[in-house]
């Protein structure tokens, strides 16, 4: 998986047909720019190409890290624009991206218990309609989509084995 990169594309005139040549200041209007920062802790090193970039741009799209006000200042000069001392100030940017993370976290432990309880209750139904452990297993795989080996362990867990 490509990270910490950045790729530019665009536009081009391939071909025309008849009197209606466009020139290339009509059509090469659009550019896409695809950051690709994988993770939030950027890791590249002063001799990385685009490295002040990445770290730029890795400190503002997750800004809730200890670090984001000093890596930022590093950047952007806040002593003579009182608007970006005003959000500095209230953080609000920083308390939104808090509270995000924190439903995104629930939400995902949330799914993870659901999972978990519906794992449970397949297996000790299982037990109870007498089904072969291997079985079993070979069910969870398939409807929880687990490994074999997480399969046993969920089944060894809750059977009591």
């Amino acid at each position: 998986m490509a990270r910490n990169s950045i790729s530019c594309y665009g536009m081009s005139n391939l071909w025309n047909t008849g009197e209606n040549i466009t020139s290339r200041e009509d059509y090469d209007l659009i550019t896409l720019v695809v950051i690709k920062l994988g993770n939030p802790q950027y890791t590249g090193t002063k001799d990385d190409e685009g490295y002040e970039l990445l770290r730029f741009l890795n400190a503002l799209m997750y800004p809730h890290k200890d670090d984001f006000l000093d890596v930022a200042a590093e950047y952007i000069d806040f002593s003579d624009n009182e608007e970006l001392w005003k959000e500095i100030t209230h953080m609000g940017g920083l308390g939104q991206s808090i509270l995000e993370e924190g439903i995104e976290q629930g939400i995902e432990q949330g799914i993870e218990q659901g999972l978990e309880q519906g794992i449970r209750a397949f297996i000790l139904d299982h037990l109870e309609e007498q089904i072969p452990k291997e079985r079993s297993v070979r069910k969870l795989q398939k409807c929880f989509e687990l490994t074999q080996t997480e399969a046993e362990e969920y089944y060894k867990k809750i059977a009591g084995e």
